[in-house]
């Protein structure tokens, strides 16, 4: 009952973006799998064609985007699929973008008793979004975007 008492809650941007990551996140999932994060990337990154940026000053796009990875965090978690970090970085990331709010996707890397564990978040204003503020600390980040379009890494 909880939960339909949060679902309610939603208002209507968020109610949207929680249909579309509900949508998307198994799509990701096995686009993952079956394509790959490289090419999975690139046909997110063409369709839809991101949207112009929204006039938000910085603290309203930087709501909207919190808000958006808390919908996302749902969906990961309630959904038909469970995401890894990556795959709900991914749906958050394309999101976003539908939206013209910029992000970094970052993936970082630590060692744990010789074991090697990776991590995917995303940032906005150097924020993380769906992750603890401290993530980078733990999971110190490669320098590269890799949300970025496939024309602008390098």
């Amino acid at each position: 009952m909880r939960d339909l008492a949060k679902l309610r809650a939603l208002r209507g941007p968020e109610r949207r973006w929680l249909v579309l990551a509900l949508f998307a996140m198994p799509f990701v999932s096995a686009g993952c799998s079956i394509l790959g994060f490289r090419r999975l990337h690139a046909v997110m990154a063409r369709w839809p064609r991101p949207r112009r940026a929204l006039v938000l000053s910085e603290d309203a796009a930087a709501s909207c985007a919190q808000r958006a990875a808390k919908v996302v965090a749902i969906a990961a978690l309630r959904g038909p699929v469970r995401a890894t970090c990556l795959r709900r970085a991914l749906v958050l990331w394309w999101l976003l973008r539908r939206y013209g709010i910029e992000t970094e996707l970052k993936v970082g890397v630590n060692r744990d008793g010789g074991t090697l564990h990776a991590h995917a978040w995303l940032e906005h204003l150097g924020k993380p979004l769906n992750e603890a503020e401290d993530i980078s600390l733990r999971f110190p980040a490669f320098e590269r975007d890799f949300g970025a379009s496939p024309a602008r890494v390098s």
